[in-house]
């Protein structure tokens, strides 16, 4: 029989130490008295003790059976950074290595430092991406910082954002050869074909912990028990564990704190050999329309610097209006209209909820959220220059407009509203899916500056000391610059 233990490493006059008792010696098919040798197998980590006439040691024999007892400088340098080995028995032989957990830990740690030292780009994965507008973000915040980065991986089960972000995201433009878009239910999808990653970004479904349905956290459907994403976190964790990166940003709804999925994730986080930073981050205050407010975790493996997420970079007021994001419309146009809903709405003032009419001038506005095409209460609504109560909604262009979407992004996303992009079966417009798409998006701006602050905690950590990035944060027209890529 093969076993395979896990065993703390002893220490004798400041040396470590490594015993190996009776039944893992019997088990390896060697008995109390046999002669063996002590290969130092350097370029794997291993230790061999196998049977040989040659060798120079021999297995103690004492009360409790065949006991090896080793304590020498080989063994603390080949194990200076283990607090525990794997001890295998295996048909005449034993072999001692590093336990597979710590390992990883260091492998992980090891390989991030070590691209952020030598310049090259950092593996970026990410999960619950949609059209990859939070993956853009953090992404331009490292570049900004000096931090090369390169897409390596992404999942998302909507096959239309998928596309949407495959066809048009900018970080799949430099993507390493070896990248990997898988569109398939993360419960599903095989995991051994994810990479080795340096960070993963996800975006996590955050219905579980949504105010707004009011019936289902009636019923009790809420957090784990909620029937669509309240146990994604358990194929979520199985990709953390395959991906094995060195740091997770978690992009979550404030309610995710405190709730029993966020204990268990971070019970199973820490176990896995990572600690977390929190802070909560909001659009407005770097210089985005929407307040929308949102957790942001990172763990980060335990042998790395702790990062500090207070006083994030890149802080500034939005010096844009509403206006200077919104497209000429037709004063005629069918998607002007009366409200009676929202007016009747707006007159129930005990509900807390009303009708959102935006002045042209504003520069902040309500968020405009993944419901955002049901024309809800509270959401932004564009008052008719000749009729204060006929109103409209954004339109899937000045969406993208309001999410600093451009270019090829944009034409995609345009393309889905009109019911002319690849990834529909069918021609009909489709504005409700591309507002979804924009809706479930983030507010930008404050994952540039959560990407940017990764850059810094990076080079920090790794003694570049780079003038350029303080005098970035500082720089006084951020709200102009963050987006000249």
């Amino acid at each position: 029989m093969k076993t395979l233990k896990k065993q703390l490493l002893g220490y004798h006059k400041k040396q470590k130490r490594i015993w190996i008792n009776h039944g893992t010696i019997v088990a390896a098919s060697l008995n109390a008295g046999d002669t063996v040798e002590h290969v130092y197998d350097e370029v794997n980590g291993n230790l061999i003790i196998r049977k040989s006439n040659e060798g120079g040691h021999k297995i103690a024999n004492t009360h409790k059976g065949g006991v090896i007892d080793i304590v020498n400088g080989k063994i603390s340098a080949m194990f200076r950074d283990n607090e525990f080995v794997d001890v295998i028995s295996t048909d005449g032989q034993i072999i001692v290595t590093g336990h597979h957990a710590e390992n990883k830990i260091k492998a992980r740690e090891e390989a991030l430092l070590r691209r952020v030292r030598t310049g090259e780009p950092l593996r970026k994965g990410g999960a619950f991406v949609g059209m990859g507008l939070l993956c853009r973000s953090v992404h331009r915040g490292l570049k900004r910082s000096g931090v090369a980065v390169k897409q390596r991986f992404a999942n998302e089960y909507n096959p239309i954002p998928a596309e949407v972000n495959m066809a048009g995201n900018e970080i799949w433009e430099d993507a390493f050869e070896d990248a990997l878009f898988s569109v398939d239910d993360l419960f599903e999808m095989p995991m051994d074909t994810v990479p080795s990653l340096d960070l993963l970004v996800m975006g996590m479904p955050c219905p579980p912990f949504s105010q707004l349905n009011t019936q289902r956290a009636k019923a009790g459907h809420t957090d784990v028990f909620h029937p669509d994403s309240g146990t994604v976190f358990q194929p979520t964790l199985e990709l953390i564990r395959h991906a094995n990166p060195a740091i997770v940003v978690l992009e979550q709804s404030p309610r995710f704190a405190g709730s029993t999925t966020d204990h268990i994730m971070s019970d199973v986080m820490r176990r896995f050999g990572y600690l977390s930073a929190s802070t909560i981050v909001t659009g407005t205050a770097f210089g985005d329309f929407e307040r929308r407010e949102r957790l942001c975790t990172v763990w980060y493996s335990k042998g790395l610097e702790a990062i500090c997420l207070e006083d994030l970079p890149l802080q500034c007021a939005n010096e844009r209006t509403l206006a200077d994001i919104l497209e000429p419309i037709d004063l005629q146009d069918k998607r002007w209209g009366r409200r009676p809903y929202l007016e009747r709405k707006a007159e129930q003032k005990h509900n807390g909820h009303g009708y959102c009419i935006t002045q042209l001038s504003a520069t902040q506005v309500p968020t405009c959220g993944a419901n955002y095409h049901k024309v809800q209460p509270d959401s932004l609504m564009i008052s008719h220059p000749n009729d204060p109560l006929v109103t409209r909604t954004l339109t899937p262009s000045e969406h993208c407009n309001l999410r600093d979407v451009a270019g090829p992004l944009k034409r995609n996303v345009e393309a889905v509203a009109k019911g002319q992009h690849y990834a529909q079966r069918t021609n009909r417009s489709s504005a409700s899916e591309a507002q979804s798409m924009l809706g479930n998006s983030v507010a930008p701006k404050a994952w540039i500056s959560v990407g940017y602050r990764l850059g810094e905690w990076l080079k920090t950590m790794v003694g570049i000391n780079d003038a350029a990035m303080e005098s970035a944060s500082n720089e006084p027209e951020c709200n102009q610059i963050a987006f000249c890529f």
